[in-house]
């Protein structure tokens, strides 16, 4: 979760900026689907609606997140987004973007901020393939090893 601190540091930093674009990174998100008895599930609980208010409030457009391997969009209303190709999200009120990560494979998501526009793409995975195949490795050892090549789908 987030302490009082960092709601009132993030806060101060959303006041005095005079951004005509504003992104939050975290690595939890805080808003996730709901299970069939109306839990969410892998977000942050503590000031988790303190978060959710002041990013709306502030004008943040988006916060990017990770961590629940999935790719899903919402708004501060847990409105579901579902998109297959290029998302404006100049258009939306702020939205909370999860982005699909290591698994079995490797994702991406472009963002591109065009003018006052942001561009959100869908995830793309990422093939690796091992040039040395004698040795069984994890990702973190073949990147440190540069034993990969990637390969874009």
């Amino acid at each position: 979760g987030l302490y009082d601190d960092d709601i009132e540091w993030l806060e101060s930093q959303l006041e005095k900026s005079n951004a005509s674009i504003k992104i939050v990174l975290m690595p939890h998100p805080a808003i996730n689907v709901r299970d069939s008895n109306g839990k969410m599930w892998d977000v942050f609980v503590h000031n988790r609606e303190a978060f959710i208010k002041l990013c709306e409030q502030s004008g943040v457009d988006v916060v990017l997140t990770g961590h629940t391997h999935d790719e899903r969009i919402f708004d501060g209303n847990e409105t579901f987004y579902s998109i297959n190709t290029s998302l404006n999200c100049s258009l939306y009120p702020t939205l909370f973007v999860q982005t699909d990560d290591c698994k079995e494979s490797i994702h991406y998501r472009n963002v591109s901020i065009i003018g006052t526009n942001i561009l959100l793409e869908h995830c793309v995975e990422v093939s690796i393939h091992v040039t040395d195949d004698d040795v069984p490795m994890s990702f973190h050892q073949l990147y440190r090893q540069r034993k990969f090549t990637f390969i874009d789908h």
